[in-house]
Protein backbone atom coordinates (compact mmCIF):
# COMPACT_ATOMS: atom_id res chain seq x y z
CA UNK A 1 0.00 0.00 0.00
CA UNK A 2 1.49 3.61 -1.02
CA UNK A 3 2.47 5.72 2.03
CA UNK A 4 0.43 8.75 2.39
CA UNK A 5 1.63 12.56 3.75
CA UNK A 6 -0.20 11.39 7.16
CA UNK A 7 2.45 8.49 7.63
CA UNK A 8 5.34 10.31 7.63
CA UNK A 9 4.10 14.15 8.09
CA UNK A 10 2.95 15.45 11.35
CA UNK A 11 1.45 18.64 12.26
CA UNK A 12 0.44 20.21 15.27
CA UNK A 13 -1.31 23.18 16.79
CA UNK A 14 -0.46 24.44 20.06
CA UNK A 15 -1.99 26.39 22.74
CA UNK A 16 -2.88 27.33 25.58
CA UNK A 17 -6.11 25.40 25.19
CA UNK A 18 -4.14 22.61 24.02
CA UNK A 19 -2.79 20.41 21.03
CA UNK A 20 -5.00 20.11 17.82
CA UNK A 21 -3.95 17.93 14.58
CA UNK A 22 -4.63 19.80 11.12
CA UNK A 23 -5.94 18.60 7.80
CA UNK A 24 -4.28 21.38 5.68
CA UNK A 25 -1.58 24.13 6.81
CA UNK A 26 0.28 26.69 5.10
CA UNK A 27 2.99 29.30 6.49
CA UNK A 28 4.76 31.49 4.91
CA UNK A 29 8.38 33.31 6.44
CA UNK A 30 9.41 36.18 4.10
CA UNK A 31 12.33 38.89 4.74
CA UNK A 32 10.91 42.45 5.10
CA UNK A 33 7.18 40.91 6.13
CA UNK A 34 5.08 39.41 8.36
CA UNK A 35 4.67 35.99 8.91
CA UNK A 36 1.61 34.67 7.44
CA UNK A 37 -0.38 31.17 8.20
CA UNK A 38 -3.44 29.23 7.92
CA UNK A 39 -4.34 25.95 8.65
CA UNK A 40 -7.39 23.59 8.70
CA UNK A 41 -9.39 21.56 11.57
CA UNK A 42 -11.04 18.31 10.48
CA UNK A 43 -14.12 19.56 12.95
CA UNK A 44 -14.45 23.15 14.71
CA UNK A 45 -16.59 20.96 17.39
CA UNK A 46 -13.08 20.47 19.10
CA UNK A 47 -11.62 23.65 18.70
CA UNK A 48 -14.17 26.92 17.98
CA UNK A 49 -12.35 29.16 15.96
CA UNK A 50 -14.80 31.88 16.87
CA UNK A 51 -14.71 31.64 20.62
CA UNK A 52 -10.71 31.89 20.51
CA UNK A 53 -9.58 35.64 21.97
CA UNK A 54 -7.75 37.96 20.03
CA UNK A 55 -4.44 37.99 20.57
CA UNK A 56 -4.16 33.94 21.85
CA UNK A 57 -0.64 33.01 20.81
CA UNK A 58 -0.09 29.40 18.98
CA UNK A 59 2.51 27.41 17.75
CA UNK A 60 2.68 25.96 14.76
CA UNK A 61 4.95 22.46 14.96
CA UNK A 62 5.34 20.29 11.73
CA UNK A 63 7.78 17.09 11.54
CA UNK A 64 8.60 14.89 9.53
CA UNK A 65 10.92 11.64 9.96
CA UNK A 66 13.81 13.25 9.31
CA UNK A 67 13.43 16.91 10.20
CA UNK A 68 11.12 19.69 12.40
CA UNK A 69 9.78 23.23 11.87
CA UNK A 70 8.49 25.51 14.60
CA UNK A 71 7.21 28.45 13.37
CA UNK A 72 7.25 31.74 15.21
CA UNK A 73 4.68 33.10 17.73
CA UNK A 74 1.32 33.13 15.73
CA UNK A 75 -1.90 35.13 16.51
CA UNK A 76 -5.16 34.64 14.97
CA UNK A 77 -6.67 37.53 12.43
CA UNK A 78 -9.47 35.49 10.40
CA UNK A 79 -11.25 32.79 12.06
CA UNK A 80 -13.84 30.93 10.54
CA UNK A 81 -16.50 28.04 10.71
CA UNK A 82 -18.38 25.98 8.74
CA UNK A 83 -21.43 23.41 8.95
CA UNK A 84 -21.70 21.24 5.46
CA UNK A 85 -23.23 18.02 4.83
CA UNK A 86 -20.55 16.62 2.72
CA UNK A 87 -17.65 18.28 4.66
CA UNK A 88 -18.34 18.26 7.97
CA UNK A 89 -17.71 20.92 10.55
CA UNK A 90 -14.44 22.20 9.03
CA UNK A 91 -12.92 25.20 10.96
CA UNK A 92 -10.31 28.04 9.36
CA UNK A 93 -7.47 29.54 11.19
CA UNK A 94 -5.45 32.24 9.40
CA UNK A 95 -3.07 34.46 10.86
CA UNK A 96 0.31 36.26 11.28
CA UNK A 97 3.19 36.21 13.52
CA UNK A 98 2.52 37.80 17.24
CA UNK A 99 5.70 40.01 16.94
CA UNK A 100 3.78 41.91 13.85
CA UNK A 101 0.37 42.17 15.38
CA UNK A 102 1.90 43.70 18.28
CA UNK A 103 3.76 46.41 15.68
CA UNK A 104 0.49 47.32 13.82
CA UNK A 105 -1.86 47.94 16.62
CA UNK A 106 -3.43 51.39 15.90
CA UNK A 107 -3.16 52.59 20.10
CA UNK A 108 0.57 53.19 19.86
CA UNK A 109 1.95 56.00 20.87
CA UNK A 110 4.85 57.47 19.01
CA UNK A 111 6.76 60.73 19.49
CA UNK A 112 9.25 63.79 17.94
CA UNK A 113 12.70 62.83 19.10
CA UNK A 114 15.37 65.11 19.62
CA UNK A 115 18.86 64.54 20.12
CA UNK A 116 18.92 60.79 20.00
CA UNK A 117 20.38 57.92 18.57
CA UNK A 118 18.85 55.25 15.87
CA UNK A 119 18.86 52.26 18.20
CA UNK A 120 17.03 54.58 21.04
CA UNK A 121 14.36 55.63 18.72
CA UNK A 122 13.94 52.08 17.15
CA UNK A 123 13.90 50.90 21.29
CA UNK A 124 11.18 52.94 22.02
CA UNK A 125 9.12 52.67 19.50
CA UNK A 126 9.26 48.44 18.97
CA UNK A 127 10.64 47.53 22.21
CA UNK A 128 8.80 49.99 24.69
CA UNK A 129 5.60 50.94 23.23
CA UNK A 130 4.90 47.53 20.86
CA UNK A 131 6.85 45.31 23.42
CA UNK A 132 8.84 43.47 20.58
CA UNK A 133 12.52 42.48 21.08
CA UNK A 134 14.88 44.04 18.13
CA UNK A 135 18.61 43.17 17.47
CA UNK A 136 20.90 44.67 15.07
CA UNK A 137 19.89 47.90 14.44
CA UNK A 138 22.79 50.23 13.46
CA UNK A 139 23.52 52.51 15.44
CA UNK A 140 24.01 56.70 14.26
CA UNK A 141 23.15 60.28 15.94
CA UNK A 142 19.55 61.63 14.76
CA UNK A 143 19.38 64.85 15.75
CA UNK A 144 15.38 65.65 15.07
CA UNK A 145 13.15 63.38 13.43
CA UNK A 146 9.17 63.48 13.62
CA UNK A 147 7.63 59.94 13.52
CA UNK A 148 4.15 61.24 15.30
CA UNK A 149 1.82 60.07 12.80
CA UNK A 150 3.89 57.02 11.88
CA UNK A 151 3.48 53.54 11.72
CA UNK A 152 5.80 51.20 13.42
CA UNK A 153 6.45 49.21 10.65
CA UNK A 154 7.12 52.51 8.38
CA UNK A 155 10.23 53.49 11.09
CA UNK A 156 11.24 50.24 11.07
CA UNK A 157 11.42 49.92 7.05
CA UNK A 158 12.97 53.13 6.86
CA UNK A 159 15.27 53.04 9.70
CA UNK A 160 16.69 49.84 8.35
CA UNK A 161 17.22 51.42 5.07
CA UNK A 162 19.27 54.02 6.23
CA UNK A 163 22.31 50.75 7.23
CA UNK A 164 21.21 48.58 4.21
CA UNK A 165 19.33 46.34 5.97
CA UNK A 166 16.85 43.73 5.75
CA UNK A 167 14.59 42.81 8.58
CA UNK A 168 12.48 39.00 9.61
CA UNK A 169 10.78 37.60 12.56
CA UNK A 170 12.70 34.73 13.89
CA UNK A 171 11.67 32.02 15.71
CA UNK A 172 11.39 33.45 19.42
CA UNK A 173 9.57 36.56 17.51
CA UNK A 174 12.36 38.61 17.88
CA UNK A 175 12.71 41.01 15.07
CA UNK A 176 16.66 40.73 13.54
CA UNK A 177 18.13 43.17 11.27
CA UNK A 178 21.34 41.98 8.64
CA UNK A 179 23.19 43.44 6.11
CA UNK A 180 21.22 43.60 2.61
CA UNK A 181 24.27 41.44 1.39
CA UNK A 182 24.63 39.07 3.49
CA UNK A 183 23.80 35.27 1.83
CA UNK A 184 24.07 32.22 4.10
CA UNK A 185 25.33 29.00 3.84
CA UNK A 186 23.80 26.62 0.89
CA UNK A 187 21.26 24.73 1.59
CA UNK A 188 22.15 20.78 -0.09
CA UNK A 189 18.85 19.18 0.99
CA UNK A 190 16.59 20.72 -1.32
CA UNK A 191 15.46 18.21 -4.01
CA UNK A 192 14.19 20.95 -6.54
CA UNK A 193 10.89 19.46 -8.77
CA UNK A 194 12.11 22.60 -10.80
CA UNK A 195 14.13 25.61 -10.10
CA UNK A 196 13.46 28.91 -12.42
CA UNK A 197 15.51 32.28 -12.67
CA UNK A 198 15.01 35.73 -15.13
CA UNK A 199 16.25 38.98 -15.76
CA UNK A 200 13.96 42.06 -15.69
CA UNK A 201 16.36 44.60 -16.93
CA UNK A 202 13.69 47.46 -16.46
CA UNK A 203 13.70 46.93 -12.64
CA UNK A 204 17.62 47.07 -12.80
CA UNK A 205 18.99 50.36 -11.11
CA UNK A 206 23.03 51.18 -12.14
CA UNK A 207 23.35 54.67 -10.00
CA UNK A 208 21.41 56.07 -7.15
CA UNK A 209 21.33 59.81 -6.05
CA UNK A 210 21.08 60.54 -2.55
CA UNK A 211 20.90 63.93 -0.69
CA UNK A 212 20.43 64.50 2.60
CA UNK A 213 18.38 67.79 2.80
CA UNK A 214 17.90 70.35 5.99
CA UNK A 215 14.89 70.31 7.98
CA UNK A 216 13.70 73.69 8.59
CA UNK A 217 11.10 73.69 12.22
CA UNK A 218 7.43 74.57 11.74
CA UNK A 219 7.96 76.60 15.28
CA UNK A 220 8.22 80.24 16.29
CA UNK A 221 11.06 82.22 14.54
CA UNK A 222 13.70 84.47 16.32
CA UNK A 223 14.65 87.53 14.22
CA UNK A 224 17.04 89.94 15.01
CA UNK A 225 16.93 93.31 12.86
CA UNK A 226 19.81 95.55 11.74
CA UNK A 227 20.52 99.67 9.92
CA UNK A 228 23.65 99.23 9.22
CA UNK A 229 25.48 96.65 7.02
CA UNK A 230 28.66 95.14 8.25
CA UNK A 231 29.88 92.31 10.52
CA UNK A 232 27.66 90.82 13.24
CA UNK A 233 27.19 88.82 16.02
CA UNK A 234 24.25 87.23 17.88
CA UNK A 235 22.83 85.21 20.67
CA UNK A 236 19.35 83.31 20.14
CA UNK A 237 17.61 84.16 23.71
CA UNK A 238 16.97 80.23 24.11
CA UNK A 239 19.36 77.24 22.35
CA UNK A 240 17.62 76.01 18.98
CA UNK A 241 18.26 72.63 17.54
CA UNK A 242 18.76 72.42 14.11
CA UNK A 243 19.09 75.97 13.66
CA UNK A 244 18.49 77.46 9.65
CA UNK A 245 18.62 81.19 8.97
CA UNK A 246 16.37 83.03 6.90
CA UNK A 247 16.71 86.24 5.09
CA UNK A 248 13.83 88.67 5.82
CA UNK A 249 15.68 91.76 4.73
CA UNK A 250 13.31 94.87 3.23
CA UNK A 251 16.23 96.75 2.45
CA UNK A 252 19.46 95.31 2.04
CA UNK A 253 20.01 91.33 2.28
CA UNK A 254 22.38 89.23 4.51
CA UNK A 255 25.77 87.72 3.17
CA UNK A 256 26.66 84.80 5.14
CA UNK A 257 25.65 83.24 8.60
CA UNK A 258 27.70 80.72 10.44
CA UNK A 259 25.86 79.45 13.58
CA UNK A 260 27.63 77.87 16.69
CA UNK A 261 27.61 76.13 20.19
CA UNK A 262 29.35 78.23 22.70
CA UNK A 263 29.74 81.36 21.65
CA UNK A 264 31.71 82.48 19.08
CA UNK A 265 35.32 82.14 19.81
CA UNK A 266 38.02 79.73 20.23
CA UNK A 267 36.54 77.20 22.20
CA UNK A 268 32.80 77.14 20.63
CA UNK A 269 31.69 74.78 17.76
CA UNK A 270 30.40 75.29 14.91
CA UNK A 271 26.77 74.13 13.98
CA UNK A 272 26.07 75.28 10.80
CA UNK A 273 27.88 77.59 8.06
CA UNK A 274 25.15 78.99 5.42
CA UNK A 275 25.56 80.98 2.08
CA UNK A 276 22.74 83.17 0.96
CA UNK A 277 24.69 84.90 -2.18
CA UNK A 278 24.37 82.89 -5.27
CA UNK A 279 27.50 82.29 -6.97
CA UNK A 280 29.70 82.67 -4.35
CA UNK A 281 31.61 79.19 -3.27
CA UNK A 282 32.36 78.44 0.15
CA UNK A 283 34.65 75.74 1.38
CA UNK A 284 32.52 74.23 5.02
CA UNK A 285 34.94 73.83 7.71
CA UNK A 286 34.00 71.15 10.17
CA UNK A 287 30.17 71.54 11.73
CA UNK A 288 28.50 69.51 14.56
CA UNK A 289 24.98 69.99 13.91
CA UNK A 290 23.99 67.57 16.52
CA UNK A 291 24.83 70.52 18.46
CA UNK A 292 22.08 72.86 19.25
CA UNK A 293 22.83 76.47 18.20
CA UNK A 294 23.50 79.14 20.70
CA UNK A 295 24.98 82.45 18.85
CA UNK A 296 25.59 82.93 15.24
CA UNK A 297 27.72 85.44 13.29
CA UNK A 298 26.77 87.27 9.89
CA UNK A 299 27.37 90.25 7.91
CA UNK A 300 24.68 92.54 6.23
CA UNK A 301 25.46 94.02 3.58
CA UNK A 302 24.01 96.80 1.29
CA UNK A 303 21.69 96.49 -1.86
CA UNK A 304 23.28 95.97 -5.03
CA UNK A 305 22.09 99.26 -6.60
CA UNK A 306 22.98 101.14 -3.39
CA UNK A 307 26.01 100.13 -2.14
CA UNK A 308 27.16 104.04 -0.82
CA UNK A 309 23.83 105.45 -0.39
CA UNK A 310 22.46 107.47 2.83
CA UNK A 311 19.40 105.43 3.87
CA UNK A 312 20.04 102.93 6.38
CA UNK A 313 19.17 99.56 5.82
CA UNK A 314 16.85 97.21 6.86
CA UNK A 315 18.05 93.91 7.61
CA UNK A 316 16.32 91.14 9.13
CA UNK A 317 17.66 87.20 9.64
CA UNK A 318 15.73 84.88 11.30
CA UNK A 319 16.04 81.28 13.01
CA UNK A 320 13.91 78.64 12.51
CA UNK A 321 13.96 75.58 14.95
CA UNK A 322 13.27 73.26 17.64
CA UNK A 323 13.69 74.99 21.15
CA UNK A 324 16.99 72.50 22.76
CA UNK A 325 16.11 69.19 24.72
CA UNK A 326 18.71 67.40 26.73
CA UNK A 327 19.56 64.28 25.02
CA UNK A 328 17.47 60.74 26.50
CA UNK A 329 19.60 59.04 28.86
CA UNK A 330 18.79 56.46 26.76
CA UNK A 331 20.63 57.24 23.88
CA UNK A 332 23.76 56.41 24.40
CA UNK A 333 26.73 58.46 22.61
CA UNK A 334 27.81 57.45 19.13
CA UNK A 335 30.96 58.54 17.48
CA UNK A 336 29.36 58.82 14.61
CA UNK A 337 29.28 62.80 13.55
CA UNK A 338 26.58 64.66 11.83
CA UNK A 339 26.86 66.96 8.33
CA UNK A 340 25.08 69.46 7.11
CA UNK A 341 22.56 68.84 3.63
CA UNK A 342 24.99 67.31 1.22
CA UNK A 343 24.17 65.52 -2.16
CA UNK A 344 26.04 61.75 -3.38
CA UNK A 345 25.75 59.48 -6.47
CA UNK A 346 26.48 56.22 -6.01
CA UNK A 347 26.99 54.00 -9.23
CA UNK A 348 27.97 50.39 -10.68
CA UNK A 349 29.48 50.70 -14.29
CA UNK A 350 31.14 53.57 -16.39
CA UNK A 351 31.05 56.52 -14.94
CA UNK A 352 30.36 59.81 -17.10
CA UNK A 353 30.54 62.99 -16.23
CA UNK A 354 29.80 65.76 -18.38
CA UNK A 355 28.68 69.69 -17.56
CA UNK A 356 25.53 71.64 -18.58
CA UNK A 357 24.82 74.82 -19.91
CA UNK A 358 25.55 76.88 -16.78
CA UNK A 359 28.65 74.97 -15.88
CA UNK A 360 27.18 72.31 -13.56
CA UNK A 361 29.23 69.09 -13.16
CA UNK A 362 26.63 66.00 -14.19
CA UNK A 363 27.55 62.57 -13.52
CA UNK A 364 26.06 59.15 -14.52
CA UNK A 365 27.15 55.81 -13.93
CA UNK A 366 26.00 52.83 -16.09
CA UNK A 367 22.76 53.23 -18.35
CA UNK A 368 19.71 52.56 -16.15
CA UNK A 369 19.93 55.43 -12.94
CA UNK A 370 17.20 55.46 -10.69
CA UNK A 371 14.45 57.79 -11.30
CA UNK A 372 13.84 59.17 -8.14
CA UNK A 373 16.53 60.40 -5.48
CA UNK A 374 16.43 59.33 -2.40
CA UNK A 375 16.13 62.62 -0.27
CA UNK A 376 15.78 62.65 3.57
CA UNK A 377 17.20 64.58 6.33
CA UNK A 378 18.24 61.73 8.49
CA UNK A 379 21.62 60.14 6.77
CA UNK A 380 24.62 60.82 9.24
CA UNK A 381 27.00 62.17 7.02
CA UNK A 382 29.32 61.19 3.51
CA UNK A 383 31.25 58.33 4.79
CA UNK A 384 27.63 56.67 6.16
CA UNK A 385 26.77 56.39 2.44
CA UNK A 386 29.98 55.40 1.36
CA UNK A 387 30.16 52.77 3.44
CA UNK A 388 26.80 51.09 3.08
CA UNK A 389 26.34 52.24 -0.81
CA UNK A 390 26.95 48.44 -2.20
CA UNK A 391 23.98 47.50 0.25
CA UNK A 392 21.67 50.36 -1.18
CA UNK A 393 21.95 49.04 -4.59
CA UNK A 394 21.46 45.67 -3.84
CA UNK A 395 18.33 46.64 -2.04
CA UNK A 396 17.17 48.54 -4.82
CA UNK A 397 18.00 45.54 -7.58
CA UNK A 398 16.18 43.25 -5.79
CA UNK A 399 13.18 42.57 -8.47
CA UNK A 400 16.28 42.23 -11.39
CA UNK A 401 17.70 38.56 -11.06
CA UNK A 402 14.42 36.55 -9.09
CA UNK A 403 15.34 33.06 -8.84
CA UNK A 404 12.64 30.41 -7.74
CA UNK A 405 12.79 27.25 -6.62
CA UNK A 406 9.76 24.02 -5.97
CA UNK A 407 10.54 21.08 -3.97
CA UNK A 408 9.14 18.49 -2.05
CA UNK A 409 8.81 19.60 1.76
CA UNK A 410 11.93 20.61 3.07
CA UNK A 411 11.78 22.19 6.72
CA UNK A 412 15.66 22.63 6.20
CA UNK A 413 14.82 25.75 4.23
CA UNK A 414 15.46 29.09 6.11
CA UNK A 415 15.58 32.81 5.50
CA UNK A 416 18.75 34.39 4.12
CA UNK A 417 20.36 30.64 2.80
CA UNK A 418 21.88 30.62 -0.80
CA UNK A 419 20.29 28.13 -2.96
CA UNK A 420 21.64 26.87 -6.41
CA UNK A 421 21.44 23.88 -9.12
CA UNK A 422 23.65 23.29 -11.76
CA UNK A 423 23.28 25.23 -14.62
CA UNK A 424 21.88 27.88 -12.31
CA UNK A 425 23.01 31.15 -10.32
CA UNK A 426 23.60 30.81 -6.85
CA UNK A 427 20.21 32.98 -5.00
CA UNK A 428 19.52 33.80 -1.89
CA UNK A 429 15.87 32.58 0.07
CA UNK A 430 14.18 35.84 0.65
CA UNK A 431 11.05 33.71 1.34
CA UNK A 432 9.81 30.00 1.65
CA UNK A 433 6.30 28.72 1.88
CA UNK A 434 5.63 25.24 3.52
CA UNK A 435 1.90 23.80 2.07
CA UNK A 436 1.01 20.60 3.50
CA UNK A 437 -2.39 18.90 3.00
CA UNK A 438 -3.22 15.59 4.70
CA UNK A 439 -6.53 15.23 2.28
CA UNK A 440 -4.79 16.00 -0.85
CA UNK A 441 -1.87 13.66 0.12
CA UNK A 442 0.40 16.80 -0.60
CA UNK A 443 3.88 18.68 1.28
CA UNK A 444 5.72 20.61 -0.82
CA UNK A 445 7.93 23.74 -0.28
CA UNK A 446 8.00 26.54 -2.66
CA UNK A 447 11.23 29.17 -2.21
CA UNK A 448 11.47 32.71 -3.93
CA UNK A 449 15.27 34.66 -3.98
CA UNK A 450 17.19 36.98 -6.01
CA UNK A 451 20.58 36.58 -7.06
CA UNK A 452 22.41 39.36 -5.07
CA UNK A 453 23.52 42.23 -7.92
CA UNK A 454 25.79 44.74 -8.85
CA UNK A 455 28.24 41.49 -8.04
CA UNK A 456 30.57 43.75 -6.58
CA UNK A 457 31.04 47.21 -4.66
CA UNK A 458 29.91 50.33 -6.50
CA UNK A 459 31.78 53.89 -6.61
CA UNK A 460 30.51 56.75 -4.59
CA UNK A 461 30.60 60.90 -6.37
CA UNK A 462 29.29 63.98 -5.87
CA UNK A 463 26.58 65.17 -7.75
Amino acid sequence: MAETVSDFIKIDLVSDYGTFPLTNVTVTEAVNQSVSWSANLADHTVLDPLAIPEGTVFGLHINSRIESYQSPPLVLENPSKATDVQSGRPGSLAGLDRSSWLMSKDDLTLDTFINHTSTSIINRCIQTEAGVSIVGIEDFPVPDDDVKNSKIFDVLSRYAAYSGQDWYIDKDGTVRLVSAKYIGPLNTDLAYTRIEESLSYGSRVDSLKIEKTSKISSGDEVCFTFDSDGFKTVQLPTPLTRATPIDRSSYGYVYMVTTFNGGTGAGAKVTGIFNFETGTIVLPGPQDISLPTTHATLVVRRPVNDPTGPDPVDAKICFAGQPYKAPDPSALPTAIQTSPAFRRIIGFGTELVTYDTHGNRLVQYGTRPSRDIWTDTIFPNADWINSHKWAYLIQRNRGYHPIQASCPLRLSASLLQSFTSPNHSVGRINSFTHSISVQGNTATTAINGSVLWPPSEPSMDFW
